[in-house]
């Protein structure tokens, strides 16, 4: 099996100092070798996800996020959370995190951390940026949506407006932040004065096209989607929005019910047509032409032949290539109830797809038995990416991100309609519960 820390998979780093930037804000450095290996994205609020070991629990070593996964019962799995990467220099790979006493997880953990701790992260990822044609800007959120504020206004154009509104505790939770001249920057204090939402609302529209990145508490920011979306009537390419926790739900609690409430919201905006003014001169992803493996022309919608669909991106030399079974699995068990598994080979990972479509067939059925359907090898992220993933990458997994695969093995599930319904990252297996949930969804679409 591969290094992953070296396959931009997993990166064990060490933590080389931390600071206390406020009582309840601590920045973790981290660096090492691993470091180098480190590939940043060019998102202003790109993540990574730390991976936690549960106590007690024996891991595969070296340690395999995939493997921990398949050999390890579900509660025995390593928990991840997900969290900005403010930056990364000479010293290493910059991370805040809030700090609320001993609840939570990765708090309580960060406040303890000593020099020479291990750091063990997933990714990055991330799909915002501020776009830098936008004649004004829009940033808002809370302490868990500082670190990439931050960022963001350090990419804005010097000469464009721009607002950002921080709800912390009070100013003794404030921070220097870096911007340019034409940016104001409102501390919301909780509890005192008007709320986030109140202050965002205060702000004379702008004139121009606008650029809005709205996240934190999750009832703050579906106030705020209300305000931008049905208000200012901002289409959805110009916002990018995303609830990081909600009021009185720990982390897990908040992960189920994001999801309901990010499968309502795209709900209630295709209903709305936002963002689809020229629906009737949009391709289906279903229609987007993409050739078979042996060179054939085709699609998506005459591999499905009217079923769901499991679209996987596949390599044949991978850590995670055993998925290949479950995969085939899920192929035979399902397409009586309407489900089809195409697979799309991809080289654009570690380089772990470098064969001809012969061998990439022979390895497939020799080994791994497979008999659903394979297409030619494409580009699934770039400036090469083929349409059918520039169409399927605008999806968002079950954490609200967007943009870039990640890595070999990411699943999207869509319905015979060609909807997205779900985007699993690589490491969830195919026979995850949360991947059979969202095909189950999937095949009530035919």
């Amino acid at each position: 099996m591969p290094d992953r820390s070296r396959r931009g998979q997993l990166t064990s780093l060490n933590v080389v100092r931390t600071e206390w930037l406020t009582p309840h804000l601590v920045r973790v450095t981290a660096g090492g070798p691993a470091l180098a290996a480190f590939r940043p994205t060019e998102f202003t609020d790109q993540y990574v996800k730390v991976v936690f070991r549960r106590p007690g629990v024996e891991y595969p070593e070296p340690f395999d996020l995939a493997a921990a996964r398949e050999q390890l019962p579900r509660e025995q799995w390593p928990v991840l959370r997900t969290y900005t990467v403010r930056g990364v220099d000479a010293d290493g790979l910059i991370l805040d995190f809030v700090y609320h006493g001993e609840q939570g997880l990765a708090g309580p953990w960060a406040a303890g951390l000593k020099p020479g701790d291990e750091v063990l992260l997933a990714g990055p990822g991330g799909a915002y940026a501020p776009d830098p044609t936008a004649d004004w800007h829009l940033l808002a959120g809370d302490e868990s949506a500082l670190p990439a504020i931050a960022a963001a206004l350090e990419r804005i154009p010097a000469a464009t407006p721009a607002w950002a509104f921080i709800e912390v505790d009070g100013p003794s939770e404030q921070i220097a932040l870096a911007h340019g001249e034409r940016t104001t920057v409102q501390w919301v204090y909780r509890g005192a004065g008007p709320s986030l939402p109140e202050a965002v609302r205060a702000l004379p529209v702008p004139a121009g096209r606008g650029h809005a990145f709205v996240h934190g508490e999750a009832g703050d920011v579906r106030t705020l989607r209300g305000y931008l979306f049905d208000e200012l009537r901002l289409s959805r390419d110009q916002v990018s929005i995303s609830g990081y926790w909600r009021r009185g739900m720990d982390d897990e609690a908040w992960r189920i019910a994001k999801r309901a409430e990010r499968e309502a919201d795209e709900a209630a905006e295709q209903a709305a047509g936002r963002g689809s003014e020229n629906k009737e001169e949009t391709v289906s992803v279903l229609d987007l032409p993409i050739g078979t493996l042996e060179g054939a022309p085709s699609s998506l919608r005459q591999l499905a032949a009217g079923n769901a669909l499991l679209v996987v991106n596949v390599a044949s030399k991978c850590g995670l290539t055993p998925q290949y079974t479950a995969l085939e699995k899920l192929a035979g068990e399902y397409a009586d109830r309407g489900l089809t598994v195409v697979g799309v080979p991809c080289n654009q990972f570690g380089e772990q797809e470098p064969g001809s479509a012969e061998e990439i067939r022979t390895f497939c059925s020799t080994t791994y038995g497979v008999s659903f359907p394979l297409t030619e090898k494409i580009e699934v992220n770039g400036a090469g990416r083929h349409p059918v993933y520039a169409a399927l990458t605008e999806a968002a997994d079950a954490d609200g991100t967007a943009g870039d695969v990640q890595w070999n093995f990411e699943k999207f599930v869509l319905g015979a309609d060609g909807s997205v319904i779900a985007r699993h990252r690589p490491t969830t297996v195919p026979d995850d519960p949360a991947v059979l949930a969202s095909i189950d969804t999937a095949l009530a679409t035919r």
